[in-house]
């Protein structure tokens, strides 16, 4: 597995953070229409009823047993959602016209194989879209393991500057369990898997518990805390330090 990293990975699907998510992607996909969309890694397929309300066609990935377990609890049948591996999709070369990774790359053993199959079954002209972390952001979201002789102690995802610490002296005292991307990092990556990048663009934090920190703290000063979030993603060169970040490709060069 390509820099340790197994399959896992959280929920992003509270409302606030959706509904923002959601029209992200709908604002850079404008002009497209009868759409096949695909969420690549889409958890208990929250999302997909968002999408499929914008009159796209739909349809979800999803690795993990227990989310496919959750997506049919929710009434996703297999013409919905169905179990598979983003290194090795189970769809027919250039079946979609929208793919989307929603802070799933960074869970991914192969990041650049689960780009390459993305390509594969994009059509010609259609859209990637990503959501993932941003390094920029001063805390690792993902929260991280401090290595002991007999035991990994999680870092509480407040500690500041985490991102910060170069990998090569971070390993020797720290478990990643995800990734996390400088901007430029990963829109080479993108880049490289044969995408044109079209935008980009960075999200700030809704303060829902998305991380898993629901500290007394937090619980009391989400509101204000929201409302200085979006006002700094608003801001020019502040909001590039989002927790996360938004990239949306074409396959293929769109001057040809």
């Amino acid at each position: 597995m390509k820099d340790g990293i197994t399959i896992a990975g959280g929920d992003t699907a509270q409302p606030i953070n959706t509904a923002r998510r959601v029209a992200v992607v709908a604002r850079s996909a404008a002009g497209f229409h009868r759409t096949r969309f695909l969420d690549c890694g889409c958890g208990a397929g929250s999302y997909l009823p968002h999408f499929e309300a914008l009159g796209w066609q739909v349809s979800g990935l999803e690795f993990m047993p227990e989310k496919i377990a959750a997506a049919r609890a929710a009434g996703l049948g297999e013409d919905k959602v169905v179990q598979g591996d983003l290194q090795a999709l189970p769809y027919a070369s250039e079946s979609f016209d929208i793919l989307l990774f929603n802070e799933v790359l960074e869970h991914v053993p192969s990041d650049e194989a689960a780009l390459a199959e993305a390509h594969r079954v994009l059509k010609p002209g259609g859209l990637l879209v990503v959501f993932s972390p941003n390094r920029l952001y001063p805390f690792e979201s993902h929260g991280v393991l401090l290595k002991q002789k007999e035991q990994k102690v999680k870092v509480p995802v407040w500690t500041p500057f985490i991102p910060y610490i170069p990998l090569s002296i971070g390993r020797r005292f720290f478990h990643y369990w995800a990734r996390n991307y400088w901007p430029h990092e990963l829109r080479a990556l993108v880049v490289r898997s044969g995408f044109t990048i079209q935008e980009v663009s960075y999200v700030w934090q809704t303060f829902e518990g998305i991380s898993g920190d629901r500290s007394g703290f937090l619980r009391l000063a989400r509101p204000a805390l929201r409302k200085l979030s979006l006002l700094l993603e608003r801001l020019p060169g502040l909001r590039a330090f989002g927790v996360s970040q938004y990239i949306c490709a074409r396959k293929g060069d769109p001057r040809r």
